[in-house]
């Protein structure tokens, strides 16, 4: 290997270009990889270098020198280190630059001693706009706040000592009071106050509102808490409960608690894989003798990719049938309907050289699919001869009526109105014709009927022996053999490296670290990395914010058997083609699951679920819930123009006595002038995982043309904004409709004649 190494007063660090051939060459599902920098030691305590906690990821410095830390500078690492062997003695905090791997503290005041178990956490618990770190330690009866120079910032107090106070921390605002707690070993604790509750010893606490009452319970060693400390039930086991993380199995809208209980090598008839249902009952429960163990669970879309399942089914003919051999016209979501006319209807098409019927008439400009609301047809006994349709009129969503062909020239007339059903859309039409006029059509309706997310879901784990996915059902799809004799709890994580929409596995043994196939298993990338392993597992982070992920691994060598290296590696993708596309920017705790922080590193003070959005959990893939878009509001015959929500979920908006403009960045506005300029003010964003429903307003502006005139934006804690006014316009409609619970919006189309805004729509 050809390294270059830097010789640091902070520390040894290791800046390499060499490419990791990740399995076979020339195999095609391979991802190759390089080391991207890595941390093996430092000038303080340079014999504390070894690393067996899941590092924690969030920005703790401002790289670029502009004053401010927030998602323009780079992300950093936290970890704890120890010496020799002596994890169970503490280490200490370090925090590494994401940049290098270099060091960020001075340890002025000699650093500070945290359980080099269990990984810190990290988030923003003053609301000062700067993370905190937590750790706790088994010498101290304290849970310890540091700032994000290293210094101790808060102490608070816990009610046991030793080992029961050392775990996994986990943070969240369990009361939506803008207050948050932290899940410790042996209680939950508020950063402002202190003490909330105590309960038994646990090593990794998770929070969940199991019956959507905006409360958060606590799930803590296989018992559910409220957050005040009332025991809701309780998992029974013949172990104790370690890990678990949350999961939506059967499409309602509570989750399920997925459990592991890993019990010993020698106890392995103790061992179990549970999934619990919101009340405690049990759905699914497993006992693997030949895998006995069970670490930390990863849920994703693992064995295929989540999409919307579209069901079809045909309207009523319209017209007539001369024979049994109708033309079939596929068309696309964002299609157009050709037809040329005259004084009948003469052809129907999806283009104009798909066109079913005669060569007669003319060609009328085209009729966006997805704007048409219904359809007027007339058929009848033609003067020139045979029954035939004789008239379109298509009523389109903005309230315009666009007329093909007549009704004067026919006798024993028909007219009949098919409308589009809400949530349909026209996906074809069958076409009958002998060839000189269009005889009758039937239309095909497609429309959206839940997603496949229960058939693609994976929940995997790894015990002694081997690393198991399970689907849904609780059935084992794959399994995959695995070391880790050293504590049958290894963790694993998620993420989806090729960006098929299809997550891959990661996981780490005495050995090596691996990139597994998420629906086959099949190892995609092996890293010889070691460690003696406790829970730790391997993350993936954007740390630069340039949608080109990292890869992080910690290691150790101080047993023996499995010595090969020690510190941090940060690899990235060797190929400049296959960037590592939509990951998370934090990882701040080891029960992370993207929605439980802000990408910014406040905690939300109401929890988006995330069984209800993406349903994963400990996976790195920043995705949304599969499917769906709003209808649109207002009118959609102008110019359409796409804004993709930012990672902040903002919407922003210029009004006046209309909507001038709407975007989802200050810069980047869809619509009218800008301010200063009659294009109305600029106001203050709208919370995009917050909003609760809209109201749309539109209608015949005064002073010229159909425009939305105003948006009322409800939002979940109750609270209202108006923006826009209902009082300068005629002929208005208002469209109400609440955003569907869990589908986090990303996307937001625009329509605007570049005056003001005519509509807009939600997509997710």
């Amino acid at each position: 290997m050809t390294s270059q190494y830097i010789a640091l007063a902070v520390g040894l660090l290791s800046l390499s270009s060499t490419v990791v051939q990740a399995t076979t060459q020339g195999d095609s599902s391979a991802l190759n990889m390089e080391l991207k920098w890595s941390w093996q030691g430092s000038a303080f305590q340079p014999n504390s270098n070894q690393v067996m906690v899941t590092p924690v990821v969030a920005q703790l410095n401002d790289d670029n020198g502009d004053g401010k830390i927030d998602e323009k500078d780079v992300a950093d690492l936290i970890v704890v280190t120890f010496e020799g062997n002596k994890y169970a003695n503490g280490g200490l905090v370090r925090a590494l630059s994401g940049v290098e791997g270099s060091e960020l503290w001075s340890y002025a005041h000699g650093g500070v001693i945290a359980d080099a178990r269990y990984s810190p956490a990290v988030g923003d618990l003053d609301g000062d706009g700067v993370v905190e770190i937590v750790t706790t330690n088994n010498r101290d009866q304290f849970i310890t706040i540091l700032d994000n120079q290293g210094n101790i910032k808060k102490q608070i107090p816990t009610t046991e000592s030793g080992w029961r106070i050392v775990g996994d921390i986990t943070l969240a605002d369990l009361d939506h009071d803008g207050s948050v707690e932290i899940l410790a070993a042996d209680g939950v604790y508020n950063y402002h106050t202190g003490l909330v509750f105590n309960h038994a010893w646990a090593p990794s606490s998770i929070n969940v509102d199991v019956d959507g009452d905006q409360q958060q319970e606590v799930f803590s060693g296989g018992t559910l808490f409220q957050n005040n400390g009332a025991i809701n039930w309780q998992y029974q086991a013949n172990d104790a409960v370690w890990f678990s993380s949350l999961v939506n199995l059967d499409n309602d809208a509570e989750p399920e608690i997925v459990a592991s209980v890993p019990a010993t090598f020698a106890t392995g008839d103790n061992a179990r894989f549970a999934v619990l249902e919101h009340d405690g009952t049990i759905k699914w429960e497993i006992n693997n003798t030949a895998n006995p163990g069970g670490g930390v669970q990863a849920v994703s879309n693992f064995l295929g990719k989540a999409q919307a399942v579209e069901t079809s089914e045909f309207s009523k003919v319209y017209g007539y049938q001369p024979n049994n051999k109708p033309t079939s016209i596929d068309l696309a979501v964002d299609g157009k309907i050709y037809v040329r006319s005259g004084y009948a209807i003469d052809a129907i098409g999806s283009s104009t050289s798909n066109l079913v019927g005669g060569a007669g008439g003319y060609l009328n400009s085209p009729v966006n699919v997805k704007d048409i609301k219904a359809i007027d047809l007339t058929w009848g006994k033609y003067y020139w001869g045979g029954y035939h349709l004789l008239a379109l009129n298509f009523r389109m969503n903005n309230g315009s009526v666009i007329s093909m062909g007549s009704k004067n020239y026919a006798y024993s007339k028909y007219t009949e109105r098919f409308t589009v059903p809400a949530g349909s859309r026209i996906k074809g039409i069958k076409a009958w014709t002998a060839g000189w006029l269009l005889d009758g059509v039937q239309f095909e309706l497609a429309a959206q009927n839940g997603t496949n997310d229960l058939d693609v879901k994976g929940i995997v784990y790894a015990g002694y022996a081997a690393v198991d996915m399970y689907n849904s059902k609780g059935e084992r799809v794959w399994s995959v053999a695995n070391d880790d004799t050293g504590s049958g709890k290894i963790g694993v994580s998620a993420y989806d490296f090729d960006n098929d929409g299809i997550d891959e596995v990661l996981v780490q043994d005495h050995a090596r670290v691996r990139v597994l196939d998420g629906k086959t298993g099949k190892e995609r990338a092996s890293l010889a990395h070691s460690t003696a392993t406790l829970w730790e597992y391997p993350v993936v982070v954007d740390l630069e914010g340039d949608n080109n992920a990292e890869l992080i691994v910690a290691a150790n060598d101080f047993d023996r058997q499995y010595s090969i290296n020690h510190g941090v590696y940060v690899y990235k993708s060797a190929d400049s083609t296959k960037p590592w596309k939509n990951a998370t920017r934090i990882w701040n705790q080891h029960a992370f699951h993207l929605t439980n922080i802000n990408q910014d590193g406040t905690l939300p003070t109401f929890v988006e679920p995330s069984w209800l959005s993406h349903n994963t959990y400990r996976s790195s893939t920043l995705r949304a819930a599969v499917g769906g878009e709003s209808p649109i509001f207002g009118y959609s015959n102008t110019q359409q123009f796409q804004r993709v929500v930012t990672l902040d979920n903002q919407m922003y908006l210029r009004s006046g006595f209309a909507i001038d403009a709407i975007g989802t960045t200050a810069s980047n506005l869809v619509g009218g002038p800008v301010q200063g300029t009659n294009g109305g003010s600029f106001r203050a964003p709208i919370a995009l995982d917050q909003l609760q429903s809209v109201e749309v307003t539109s209608g015949l502006y005064n002073w010229g043309g159909y425009h939305i005139v105003a948006i009322k934006f409800t939002m979940k804690d109750g609270s209202s904004v108006l923006l826009g006014s209902t009082y300068y316009a005629t002929n208005k409609k208002v469209e109400t409709y609440t955003v569907p619970q869990g589908k986090r919006i990303k996307q937001i189309n625009v329509w605007t004649g570049g005056w003001l805004v005519e509509g807009f729509q939600f997509v997710y």
